[in-house]
């Protein structure tokens, strides 16, 4: 299996992707994320910068870090 292949591990087709992940955070804004969408940014570092999720809507995300561990 090509992991590269697989860009959106998780989409639902009516409510927007679910799961994604990359090296740049989606802009707040941005069309296509489901709300309550995890995305895992690959190059992020510490707890506030590998996580995120969106408090956004479908139609307008935004993407706020995920506080992981303490």
């Amino acid at each position: 299996m090509n992991v590269t292949a697989l860009k959106r591990l998780l989409q639902d087709p009516n409510r927007g992707i679910v799961i994604d992940w990359g090296t740049t955070v989606p802009a707040d804004a941005t069309v296509g994320y489901a709300p309550g969408a995890i995305f895992i940014h690959t190059d992020g570092t510490g707890q506030n910068g590998i996580f995120y999720g969106n408090r956004g809507t479908k139609a307008s995300s935004d993407f706020d870090a995920i506080l992981v561990g303490a």
